[in-house]
């Protein structure tokens, strides 16, 4: 399905946001006005500072495709296969930037809630083999990657379990942001796993609370449950986010709340991207 919004302001501030792929889900802030200026106060020792802005965001329409597919679950070149084929479609449509869900390479683990007994012998495997599927960066992937979206000349945005390089055992849950020219934007790790999640993946922190310049506006993205995070939200909005990335397992009712929440507060464009998964699906 299609769904589109259209902010109320008036002038050049007025940008439609276009999702029409995979009956994605398109949030945005239906405040009237011009959303885009704001004041922003910081004390640095004894120095008192003022600092406004006015970055408008390119005028007409940008394009957003949210990829609303199952992974292939723990194969991590299926994957990638699944990525070129989704967002070669997409791009071919017209989008600018494509959106992939939470840890969708190689798959979000499913089986942790009430399925991880102690010393589980099903579970230490699928552990070990999500490892070997997970994707360092740099790396291979993330090259492949990076080149696919200069290829397509698209923005890709992708929910990946990410392996830590210094480690090797490591898992994080992040979202990794590549630029239409193939460059890596940057990659977000989640400040804290929610609940089961702390079984797999560690922990975040603050230095990857990042929002990039880009041809298409100010981009940033987190990851489900920070969305219930006050601290972090403020960080993100300090930073002037015109478009947000809201990478989630699903995209049910609380999902939905706090997308359209996030828009409400942070005046601006929220892009909620979810899975679909099924039995048959997982290996």
């Amino acid at each position: 399905g299609q769904h589109s919004f259209r902010d109320c302001g008036d002038g050049a501030n007025d940008l439609d946001l276009c999702c029409n792929w995979h009956g994605g889900a398109l949030l945005g802030n239906s405040d009237k006005g011009d959303h885009s200026i704001a004041t922003h106060r910081s004390v640095a020792r004894d120095t008192f500072r003022v600092s406004c802005y006015n970055e408008p965001m390119q005028t007409g329409t940008v394009h957003i495709a949210i990829a609303q597919a199952a992974p292939k679950m723990l194969d991590l070149d299926g994957c990638l296969a699944e990525v070129e084929r989704l967002a070669g479609a997409a791009a071919s449509a017209g989008a600018q930037m494509v959106v992939f869900p939470e840890t969708w390479i190689p798959g979000y683990p499913v089986w942790m809630y009430g399925q991880a007994p102690w010393d589980g012998e099903l579970q230490k495997n699928a552990y070990a083999r999500m490892l070997d599927n997970a994707i360092e960066v740099p790396g291979r992937a993330s090259e492949r990657l990076g080149e696919l979206a200069r290829e397509l000349r698209v923005q890709l945005h992708l929910g990946i379990q990410e392996r830590d390089l210094l480690s090797g055992g490591t898992l994080f849950n992040s979202l990794l942001s590549i630029g239409a020219d193939g460059s890596v934007l940057g990659c977000h790790r989640k400040l804290m796993p929610t609940h089961a999640e702390r079984m797999i993946w560690g922990r975040g922190d603050g230095s990857t609370l990042n929002v990039y310049d880009t041809e298409l506006g100010r981009v940033g993205g987190l990851i489900c449950w920070e969305h219930w995070m006050p601290l972090t939200r403020m960080a993100m909005h300090s930073l002037r986010e015109q478009i947000h990335i809201a990478v989630w397992p699903d995209v049910g009712p609380n999902a939905t709340l706090a997308s359209r929440h996030y828009a409400f507060e942070g005046r601006c464009y929220v892009i909620a991207a979810g899975s679909t998964l099924s039995i048959e699906e997982i290996p």
